[in-house]
């Protein structure tokens, strides 16, 4: 994958504001909330924290003390390793005060996952964790254009050869002026079908004007 400009990396950020209040009668109870920026599936999926994007379906769900659980079935992976079981489970926060994402029993999601362990991955509300027919056109486009590595290898999002030999370009622009990146890879075609174009900064898709 070749990128003309490399845009500026996307930092997850999760507040979490405890609250207390006095009254007369004595003290109030303990408020959390959760606080986060709007979640975005374009930049989401840059961020270094996020290890796994994939669909999966939910087959169950389990609240085990502060811990929620889902158990998923596996379907496409667009972001980091497979897992290595095509049935697992995801945990997240049994509370939404505490950025706990809620998923739809028998409903097929788009997840956007850290890998704890080899066996564990976790979700929280702070990223786009929503069903999979929520999503736009644009956005599953992205996700299935997609060119990710495992060990060191790479592979494309829609079961196509990342390894293709064609050329691939981008097209005429001034992208430092417009603030433009330009993103290619053969997993979305060769010549200038190869390329996408964001905003360096927010990282959403983009159009050059001065093409």
């Amino acid at each position: 994958m070749k990128k003309r400009i490399i845009g500026r990396k996307s930092v997850l950020v999760v507040a979490l504001f405890l609250l207390t209040a006095t009254d007369m009668m004595g003290t109030a109870p303990l408020v959390s909330a959760c606080t986060c920026r709007e979640p975005s599936v374009y930049r989401d999926y840059r961020d270094d924290f996020v290890t796994n994007v994939f669909r999966v379906k939910v087959k169950k769900e389990v609240v085990d003390g502060r811990d929620r659980w889902y158990k998923v079935k596996m379907g496409k992976n667009f972001k980091g390793c497979r897992p290595r079981k095509r049935n697992f489970w995801i945990k997240t926060a049994e509370s939404s005060a505490t950025c706990g994402a809620l998923l739809k029993v028998g409903r097929t999601h788009i997840l956007f996952a850290h890998r704890e362990s080899k066996r564990v991955y976790s979700i929280h509300s702070c990223n786009p964790n929503k069903q999979w027919r929520d999503l736009s056109k644009a956005e599953k486009t992205f996700l299935k254009g997609r060119e990710y590595e495992c060990n060191g290898r790479r592979f494309c999002a829609d079961g196509g050869s990342a390894y293709l030999k064609c050329s691939e370009g981008c097209p005429a622009c001034d992208y430092k002026k417009e603030g433009i990146t330009c993103e290619t890879s053969v997993c979305r075609g060769c010549g200038l079908d190869a390329a996408y174009l964001y905003d360096s900064k927010t990282f959403e898709p983009a159009q050059c004007k001065s093409s």
